[in-house]
């Protein structure tokens, strides 16, 4: 028979972490809540065109009994594909009270240009 600290194993997965995307002032601007996720263990990687995002929850006392069990165990993951009109190499992220920032900027050719209109005599 296996043990609570194996069964606790077992149970552990992915959580797809709450998120809001929105545009502003030529960046993309992701947030993420990531409860219980320090910043030193939260892992953002670029792989091709996709961005991830990692957020590794320190496991809990599984010596515990609970009577309730609401809290999910499991490591936040979530990817996002990027197109041709995000900077690489402009990418950004902060975390603050469990809730992680990635800033995508746009390319400078992704960006409006206003084009003045010359007048001809």
């Amino acid at each position: 028979m296996a043990t609570t600290k194996e069964l606790e194993q077992k149970k552990r997965a992915t959580v797809l972490p709450v998120c809001s995307i929105r545009e502003e002032d030529h960046k993309v601007i992701l947030i993420m809540e990531l409860p219980g996720v320090e910043k030193g263990d939260v892992s953002i990687s670029v792989e091709d065109d996709e961005l991830k995002v990692l957020g590794k929850r320190r496991v809990p006392d599984h010596s515990a009994s609970y009577v309730i069990r609401e809290r999910r165990l499991g490591d936040y993951f979530a990817s996002y594909t990027l197109d041709d009109t995000i900077d690489r190499d402009r990418i950004e992220a902060e975390s603050s009270l469990g809730v992680l920032t990635v800033t995508l900027h746009l390319k400078e050719a992704s960006k409006p240009k206003q084009i003045t209109v010359k007048e001809v005599r």
